[in-house]
C-alpha cells in the first residue's frame, strides 16, 4: 500500500523540526559553555543549566527524527512522535513562561500542533498501520 501524501508530509515536517531541533540544541550547548567560563558561582550555575536545557532539545529533535524514520517504514513505534511534539510543546510553554518573547516561541509550536492532529485524527491511525495482504495488523 503506498504511503499517503499526508503522512510524506507530516513526516517531512517531523524530519525538519528534528534537524532544526539539534542545530538549535548546538546553539544551546555553545551559550552554555560560553557563560560557565566567566563568573565564580552564578554564571557557571546558568551555564549549566543551559547545557542541561541544550541536551533536551536534542533529546527532543532526536525523537523527531525517530519518528520521521518510523513514519516512513510504518513501524508501530513511530508513535514516539507524539511524545516528542508533546515534549516540545511544553518545553516551548516553559520558555514562555520564563519570559522568551513569544514571537521567538511560537514558529516551534506548529510542527508539534500539526503533528499531534495528525497522530489522533483516523487518516494519521489508519496511515500508521501496517498492511499485510490487505489485513491490518
Amino acid at each position: 500500500m503506498p504511503r499517503p501524501v499526508s503522512l510524506i508530509i507530516i513526516t517531512l515536517l517531523a524530519l525538519a523540526q528534528g534537524i532544526l531541533g539539534v542545530l538549535r540544541s548546538f546553539a544551546w550547548f555553545q551559550t552554555g559553555i560560553d557563560i560557565s567560563g566567566h563568573g565564580f558561582l552564578v554564571a557557571p550555575l546558568a551555564g549549566a543549566v543551559l547545557y542541561l536545557r541544550g541536551g533536551l532539545v536534542a533529546v527532543i529533535a532526536l525523537l523527531y527524527l525517530l519518528f520521521a524514520a518510523g513514519a516512513l517504514m510504518r513501524k508501530a513505534w513511530s508513535w514516539v512522535g507524539l511524545i516528542a511534539a508533546l515534549m516540545n510543546l511544553l518545553l516551548v510553554f516553559g520558555s514562555v513562561t520564563l519570559m522568551e518573547e513569544i514571537v521567538l516561541a511560537l514558529p516551534w509550536t506548529i510542527v508539534p500542533v500539526a503533528l499531534t492532529w495528525y497522530l489522533l485524527s483516523p487518516a494519521g491511525r489508519l496511515a500508521l498501520r501496517r498492511h499485510h495482504r490487505g489485513l491490518s495488523v
